[in-house]
């Protein structure tokens, strides 16, 4: 048959090609497999490392799971868990007396109660109403009323329970105004969609969880002007027992309401946004003494930024919002080493680490500063001058002190405490941590609030 000009592909050597790109393709999957192994990198020997840490602590993860899970009894919970601890502390290990590791514990330990969406059949909430409004939700009961959304990337109700479960997210708190709540959708929705759009705030969007509480024309406090904690807290305890948050990256932001709320519970967040404001009192100006550890971020109002820095805050940032995503991204929630407090009402009885019990009402002023020092002459110590005080409790953690060495202290220069906080076997105390009045830790579901070191009902003398 004459040649027709065109090539001709032999199956035989077609065969044989594909068994040499066979061979050149295991070769080099077995040398990547083998490499690592010949030579680790030091991002392999992290990834072994924690491949490893996570395979010794299943066990003891499980068994916190069984030990916050508060529809079980206490005891059966406690009787799976503090063996798996005690595992832990015989090899070196004292899960309760490191922050990191405790966090990381409770965070894949913890359990939730069921999404908004599903409350409905539970007996106390009656008369709930739920919908959607773009990218946001809501939800109304008698109980409480908020306006929230969960990003694209928050774990399923099968992954939470997977061991390892992922990492928490973190939370934006929006607080709406007055003219919010007259408008056509939930007052929630409003301020989420103004303050967040998705075209200029996509990282919010797909990694941070958002929640606005809705009150009644806009009313976050009280005719005494005090916060009222059955709007604002009631909302974020429910939103924090039935989400995976991230306890050390909530991020509270709103105007007026929101500079209110942050003189009176600075402890919850690791910043605060401002977008407009006065501080036009007296109790208003003594409020930023009590949020002054916390980083501010002001959204265009250069007057509220020159008069936070004029009453001593030390940390406000002015921008236009543009790198709004970046700045909250890199806040984490601290415990301050030093802080002055403003004591005045009665919602303000709480700080940061320090509870005052009782005032003296005849006072004019009921104030604290406290410092932790650690020096030569005055080791592990605890310093706090007070005004117009009675009594106070002190809550510490390994963050601020060495509670296996003696903590001292000191209030208006007498001796109110010196002893020893760490508790032998497991370093600290499991019931302290989680179960003891008035916090119940295990109970609440906060699982921000992590201190071992209960010192109560100091009583505070005149200075000498």
């Amino acid at each position: 048959m004459p040649d027709s000009g065109k090539p001709r592909f032999h199956l035989q050597g077609l065969m044989t090609m594909l068994g040499h790109i066979r061979r050149v393709r295991r070769a080099i999957l077995a040398a990547a497999f083998l490499l690592p192994a010949l030579f680790p990198t030091a991002t392999s020997r992290a990834e072994d490392k924690s491949a490893a840490y996570l395979r010794q602590h299943k066990a003891v993860v499980l068994a916190a799971r069984r030990y916050f899970d508060v529809r079980a009894e206490y005891s059966e919970g406690l009787r799976a868990f503090r063996p798996e601890l005690e595992r832990l502390a015989a090899g070196g290990e004292r899960v309760l007396a490191e922050p990191d590791r405790l966090a990381w514990l409770v965070a894949q330990g913890r359990t939730f109660e069921e999404p908004f969406a599903d409350k409905k059949q539970r007996y106390r909430f009656t008369s709930v109403r739920t919908g959607r409004a773009g990218r946001f939700r809501w939800f109304r009961s008698q109980e409480f009323s908020c306006a929230y959304s969960l990003p694209r990337s928050y774990p399923t109700a099968s992954k939470l329970a997977r061991y390892p479960r992922p990492e928490p997210l973190p939370l934006v708190i929006a607080l709406h105004t007055k003219a919010d709540a007259a408008a056509k959708k939930p007052a929630g929705v409003e301020v989420l969609a103004r303050n967040y759009p998705y075209a200029t705030h996509k990282p919010l969007h797909t990694d941070w969880l958002m929640l606005a509480p809705m009150a009644g024309a806009g009313r976050f406090l009280g005719k005494s002007g005090m916060v009222r904690h059955e709007v604002l807290t009631n909302t974020f305890r429910h939103f924090w027992r039935t989400y995976h948050v991230d306890f050390s990256r909530v991020i509270l932001d709103g105007g007026q309401a929101a500079l209110d709320v942050a003189a009176s519970m600075p402890m919850f967040f690791a910043g605060i946004v401002l977008r407009d404001g006065v501080i036009d009192s007296a109790t208003r100006e003594t409020g930023v003494r009590n949020f002054a550890p916390l980083p501010a971020y002001v959204v265009g109002n250069k007057k509220l930024a020159e008069r936070l820095r004029a009453l001593g805050h030390p940390r406000v940032t002015l921008g236009d919002g543009s790198d709004l995503c970046t700045w909250m991204s890199a806040q984490r929630r601290r415990s301050p080493m030093r802080y002055g407090w403003d004591a005045a009402t009665l919602d303000k009885r709480g700080s940061y680490w320090i509870n005052v019990n009782d005032i003296d009402p005849a006072a004019s002023q009921h104030r604290f500063d406290v410092e932790v020092v650690n020096t030569e002459s005055a080791p592990n110590t605890v310093r706090i001058e007070a005004q117009g005080i009675r009594s106070l409790s002190v809550y510490l953690d390994d963050t601020l002190v060495d509670l296996d060495e003696p903590v001292t202290v000191l209030i208006n220069g007498h001796e109110a405490f010196r002893g020893v906080l760490a508790e032998p076997g497991l370093g600290r105390d499991l019931k302290t941590l989680f179960y003891r009045a008035p916090f119940e830790t295990r109970t609440s579901m906060y699982f921000g609030w992590l201190r071992p070191g209960w010192i109560e009902d100091l009583r505070v003398r005149a200075r000498k």
